[in-house]
């Protein structure tokens, strides 16, 4: 039987059998969790809903390693960096974060739904700490020392485009 065999026929045996053929939940339960995704879902705000409608500005970042970043958002105003990437289904290219003046910054991952590192820059652009930062959490993360901006990646993008602690944010460059 084909795996699209095996669902209909399961679901019109009432049961949805799992990838292992166990018996995984029964369809009254199957419509339950559809309607309580639909809900999450309907909740996840697209960028320019979680921006009052406004798409933000998209920079493209080089580092002094030879490092670049595309598409990357900025959050230049006080409520987008409030909002960040909070209710949003995904992380995208990430999102940095300068600021008008340097200053001690925090962050946190409340209605955050998914694991991202968070990087903070001196006054000079150069990487200085990196946090990681779990999913749906109230833990603050502090720059620890006075910050020019913060980047918030993904968890693992820092590493895969090879930024490090001591690479220098050299150019954004906002089109």
């Amino acid at each position: 039987m084909t795996k699209k065999a095996a669902v209909i026929f399961s679901f019109v045996a009432g049961l949805v059998i799992g990838v292992t053929g166990t018996v995984a939940l029964t369809v009254p339960y199957v419509h339950q969790i559809t309607q309580y995704n639909a809900t999450i879902e309907s909740q996840l705000f697209t960028e320019e809903s979680a921006n009052g409608g406004v798409a933000l500005e998209r920079c493209d970042l080089t580092f002094g390693s030879g490092a670049k970043l595309y598409r990357v958002q900025q959050a230049s105003t006080e409520q987008q960096q409030g909002r960040g990437l909070s209710h949003r289904g995904s992380a995208g290219q990430g999102m940095y974060f300068p600021l008008p003046k340097p200053d001690k910054m925090v962050f946190w991952m409340r209605d955050t739904y998914f694991p991202l590192t968070v990087g903070f820059f001196d006054p000079d652009g150069v990487l200085f700490r990196l946090e990681d930062m779990e999913p749906n959490t109230d833990t603050f993360h502090f720059s620890e020392a006075v910050a020019s901006g913060a980047l918030e990646l993904p968890r693992g993008d820092f590493e895969g485009h090879r930024i490090r602690v001591g690479d220098k944010l050299t150019l954004v460059h906002c089109p």
